[in-house]
C-alpha cells in the first residue's frame, strides 16, 4: 500500500468512532428498558404474594367459594408473569423456578386447606380439624416468606444486570474510543516508524553493498515508494557480484565456523544439565546407581548412593569393601554371595534386597539392589552396573500395612456378629469367627459356598441348586438386601428376618438383624453383618407376657378389695356382712402387697441394692405372726407351728425372713387344694437355724424342682391356670436366704407333699449388710 494511501485512511477512524458510540447508545437504552420491565414484573409478583396471603387469612377466617377462586384466578395470573419472566441468566431462571415452585407449592396446601374446609361438620374431628389448619396455615405462611425471600432475590438479581448491563456498555464504549484512539495513534506512529525505519534500515544496507557484499539484498519488499528504490539498489549490487566473488567464498567460511563454534557450546550446556538433572532425579527417587570395572577394579558411586550410605557425596573412594561394611551385619554374608555366585555362575544379573546401617547416625535402612553384567565380545563379564533403592519408607508403610490388617482381623474374630464377605454371585469369600462357629465349618469349607448354603440354611438347603433356587428364597429379605446392595450400591441397615437353620442336626428358627454395604474394591463385593437377635426377641416377649401377667395378678385381688369395700360402704347393710366384706378386702390387700413386696425385693436384687438390716429376733414369733395372717385365706388347711420355746435366736432382717415364711406357707396353702396341714418347724444343726414348710399337696416332679427357684417359673400341675401366682415367690425367698448367708431346698415327690428347709447361721452381729 502506498504511503499516501495509508494517510488517507486515518481520516475513517473519527466516523467509525462515531457510529460505534450511537450504537451502544442504543443497546444501553433497550437493556435499561427491559430490565425496568422485569422489575416491573417483580413488583406485580411481590404485590399478588401479599394479595394472596391476604385471600388465604380471610379464607380461614371466612371459607367462602368466592375467596377461594380469587386465590386461583390470583395464583394462575402470577404463574403466567412467571412464564413470560425473560430471565437472561441461569441465577434469575433458579430465582424463578424457585418462585414458581413455592406458588405451586402454596396452590397444594390451599386446596388441601380448602378440602378440609369443605368437608361436612359431622365429620369432623374438632382437635384434628384445628391442628391441620394449623398446620398447613403455617406451611403456607412458610412458602409465603420462601416466595417474598426469592422475589426479593429476583430483584436484585434484576437490579444487578441492570448495573452490570450498563457498566458493560460503558465499558465497551470506553474500550471502543480508547481502541480506536490507540489504533489513530498507532497508525501514526506506526507510518512515522516505518518511513523512519525503512530510511535507516535502506542506509544501512546500502553502505553494506557498498563496503563489497554485493549479495546482500536490501531486503524491503514493499510496494511503496521505498521499495522500488530498495530494489534499484539490489540491481545495482547485481550487477557488481561478478567483481567480489572471492570474498563471498570466505565470508561463508567464517560463518559456517561460527555455527559449529555455537553448536559445541550448546551441546556442553545440555550435558551438564542433563547430569544436573540425574542427580535430582536419584536424590528425589532415592535411587542411587553404581559400576564396578571388573578389569580395572574400580567403582563408582553415584552421590545418591553415598547419601543413601548416609555419607557426603564423594566423601572417600568408593570400593566393594567400603560398600560391604555399610550392609547390616545380618546381610552381609547374603550380599557378598549373592553378587559372587552371580559372576561364578555367569548370571546375566541378580536382585536382593537388604539392610544398611549409616555410619553417621546408625540408623538402619532398607534397601532394594538390582544389578546387570557387561560381557566383552568373548562373553566374559567386563563390568557389573546396578541401581540401589531406599525402600525404607515403603517397607515401614508394609509393616504398619500387616499391623492394621492384623488389628482388622482380630476386630472382626473377636466380635459377635457374623460377619460375611460375598460376591455378585451371593458365593463367600470370608468369613469371621462368630460366622464359622455358627456354621459349624472349617473357614476353608466355607469359601465358595452359597451364603444360604454355607450357613445351613433350610431354605437354600430344599432348593434344587442351593440358596436363591427355592420358592422362599424369592421372598428372603437377607437375599434381596444383598442383591440390591450389589446392583444399587444402597446400603441396607437393621432388616429383621427370620430364617430355619440346622444347626447340630436340629432345625433351629433364629430372628437376624441384616446389614450390608457395599466394599469399594476393584470388582463388586458385599459385606454383610447377619446379628443373632433371637434371644431379645424371646426377652421382648417373655417382658409382654409378663407385664400381661402381672397386671392380671394385681388386678385380681385389687377388683376383689374395690368391690367389697364399696358394698361395706353401702347404707343398709349389716354389720356382720360389713366386717366380712371388710376382711376379704384386708385380705386381699394383703396378697397384693406380697405381691408387691416380692416384685420390690427382686427389683432390688437386680439393681444390686439389696441392703439386710439384722436384728436379734425370734424364729417362733415370726412364723405365729406369719400363720396368723395366712389363717384367713383357707377353711380347709391346719396351719401349724411347731417351733421349740427354747429355740435360739437369730440375728437376722426379720421383715425379710417374714416375707420367706410368707411365700412358703402361701404357696403351701396354693398346691394343696383339698386342703390338709400346713407344718413350721425349726431345728438347730450345728452353727445354723434349719426352718421347713411342709404340706400334703400335689408335690413337685424331679424336673420341676431343677427350675423352681428361677424368676417366672411354676409347677406344672393339672389345672395349674386356676391357682394364682406369678412364679416370683420361691426366686425372692432364695434371694433373702443367700442374702443372709443361709441356703433353700425342696424335698418333694408328685402326689405324696412337699417340704421346703432354708437355713440360717447363728451368731451373726446387729447391723447392715449389702446383698
Amino acid at each position: 500500500m502506498k504511503i499516501d494511501t495509508k494517510l488517507k485512511l486515518a481520516v475513517l477512524v473519527p466516523v467509525s468512532m462515531a457510529l460505534v458510540i450511537g450504537l451502544a447508545f442504543f443497546l444501553s437504552y433497550t437493556k435499561v428498558i427491559e430490565a425496568q420491565e422485569k422489575d416491573r414484573t417483580s413488583q406485580r409478583i411481590l404485590f399478588a404474594t401479599s394479595e394472596i396471603n391476604s385471600l388465604v387469612s380471610s379464607y380461614v377466617l371466612n371459607p367462602e367459594e368466592r375467596l377461594k377462586q380469587q386465590f386461583l384466578l390470583q395464583h394462575d395470573s402470577v404463574m403466567q408473569r412467571l412464564t413470560t419472566f425473560p430471565s437472561r441468566n441461569a441465577e434469575q431462571r433458579q430465582a424463578v423456578n424457585s418462585i414458581r415452585n413455592h406458588f405451586e407449592s402454596q396452590k397444594e396446601l390451599f386446596l388441601e386447606l380448602a378440602s378440609i374446609y369443605e368437608q361436612p361438620d359431622s365429620q369432623r374431628d374438632a382437635a384434628l380439624f384445628r391442628e391441620a389448619v394449623s398446620q398447613l396455615t403455617g406451611q403456607i405462611s412458610l412458602r409465603s416468606r420462601y416466595t417474598l425471600s426469592d422475589v426479593s432475590r429476583l430483584e436484585s438479581l434484576v437490579d444487578a444486570e441492570m448495573v452490570t448491563t450498563q457498566g458493560i456498555i460503558n465499558a465497551l464504549i470506553f474500550l471502543f474510543i480508547v481502541v480506536v484512539s490507540v489504533f489513530f495513534t498507532l497508525l501514526l506512529h506506526s507510518l512515522i516508524r516505518y518511513l523512519s525505519t525503512s530510511l535507516a534500515s535502506l542506509r544501512r544496507e546500502t553502505e553494506i553493498i557498498a563496503s563489497g557484499d554485493f549479495d546482500h539484498r536490501v531486503g524491503v519488499t514493499t510496494g511503496d515508494e521505498l521499495g522500488e528504490l530498495a530494489r534499484a539498489f539490489d540491481r545495482m549490487a547485481e550487477q557488481l557480484k561478478g567483481i567480489t566473488v572471492s570474498k563471498n567464498v570466505l565470508q561463508q567460511e567464517i560463518v559456517e565456523r561460527r555455527k559449529a563454534e555455537l553448536a559445541l557450546q550448546k551441546a556442553y550446556r545440555e550435558l551438564v544439565t542433563n547430569e544436573e538433572r540425574l542427580k535430582r532425579s536419584q536424590e528425589i527417587a532415592h535411587l542411587g546407581s553404581w559400576e564396578l570395572d571388573l578389569v580395572n577394579n574400580t567403582l563408582f558411586w553415584s552421590d545418591e548412593v553415598y547419601r543413601i550410605f548416609g555419607l557426603e557425596p564423594q566423601e572417600f573412594g568408593a570400593t566393594y569393601e567400603a560398600f560391604l561394611d555399610a550392609v547390616h551385619p545380618d546381610d552381609r554374608a547374603a550380599v557378598d554371595a549373592a553378587y559372587s555366585s552371580s559372576i561364578r555362575d555367569g548370571r546375566d544379573s541378580y536382585e536382593i534386597e537388604h539392610r544398611v546401617i549409616r555410619k553417621s547416625t546408625g540408623e538402619m535402612r532398607y534397601v532394594h539392589e538390582r544389578c546387570q553384567h557387561v560381557r566383552d565380545e568373548s562373553g566374559k563379564i567386563i563390568r557389573s552396573v546396578g541401581m540401589v533403592h531406599d525402600v525404607t519408607e515403603r517397607k515401614k508403610a508394609e509393616e504398619a500395612l500387616r499391623e492394621r490388617e492384623s488389628e482388622l482381623s482380630a476386630i472382626l474374630s473377636s466380635i459377635p456378629v457374623l460377619t460375611l464377605v460375598v460376591d455378585a454371585d451371593l458365593r463367600l469369600l470370608g468369613a469371621n469367627s462368630a460366622a464359622v462357629r455358627f456354621a459349624g465349618r472349617s473357614p476353608e469349607e466355607l469359601i465358595s459356598l452359597p451364603a444360604g448354603n454355607a450357613l445351613s440354611c433350610l431354605n437354600s438347603v430344599a432348593g434344587p441348586r442351593g440358596c436363591g433356587s427355592s420358592p422362599a428364597c424369592q421372598i428372603c429379605k437377607a437375599r434381596l438386601a444383598m442383591l440390591d446392595t450389589l446392583k444399587t450400591g444402597n446400603s441396607h441397615y437393621n432388616v429383621e428376618w427370620q430364617l430355619s437353620f440346622l444347626r447340630e442336626g436340629k432345625q433351629q428358627e433364629v430372628v437376624l438383624l441384616l446389614s450390608t454395604v457395599l466394599l469399594n474394591t476393584g470388582r463388586k463385593r458385599v459385606l454383610v453383618c447377619l446379628e443373632d437377635i433371637t434371644e431379645r426377641k424371646k426377652a421382648e416377649r417373655l417382658k409382654d407376657e409378663f407385664i400381661g401377667m402381672v397386671s392380671h395378678e394385681l388386678r385380681t385381688p385389687l377388683t376383689v378389695v374395690i368391690g367389697a369395700l364399696s358394698v361395706a360402704t353401702a347404707e343398709g347393710l349389716p354389720q356382720e356382712q360389713s366386717r366380712e366384706l371388710i376382711r376379704d378386702a384386708a385380705t386381699y390387700a394383703d396378697v397384693l402387697a406380697g405381691i408387691v413386696d416380692n416384685l420390690l425385693e427382686l427389683s432390688r436384687h437386680q439393681s444390686d441394692r439389696l441392703a439386710i438390716q439384722t436384728e436379734r429376733s425370734d424364729i417362733g414369733q415370726i412364723a405365729r405372726d406369719v400363720i396368723q395372717r395366712l389363717q384367713t385365706r383357707s377353711d380347709t388347711h391346719h396351719l401349724v407351728v411347731d417351733i421349740p420355746s427354747d429355740a435360739p435366736a437369730i440375728f437376722v432382717d426379720r421383715v425379710r425372713i417374714e416375707l420367706v415364711l410368707h411365700n412358703l406357707v402361701e404357696n403351701a396353702i396354693k398346691y394343696s387344694p383339698k386342703g390338709g396341714e400346713v407344718r413350721v418347724l425349726a431345728r438347730q444343726q450345728d452353727s445354723q437355724l434349719v426352718v421347713s414348710v411342709s404340706d400334703h399337696g400335689v408335690g413337685i416332679s424331679p424336673e420341676d424342682q431343677l427350675k423352681l427357684f428361677q424368676s417366672f417359673e411354676r409347677v406344672q400341675v393339672y389345672k395349674k391356670h386356676l391357682i394364682p401366682g406369678l412364679g416370683l415367690g420361691l426366686r425372692v425367698c432364695r434371694i433373702l436366704v443367700e442374702a443372709h448367708g443361709g441356703q433353700i431346698w425342696v424335698e418333694s415327690a408328685p402326689g405324696k407333699g412337699t417340704t421346703f428347709f432354708f437355713t440360717v447361721p447363728l451368731g451373726n452381729a446387729v447391723g447392715q449388710v449389702k446383698s
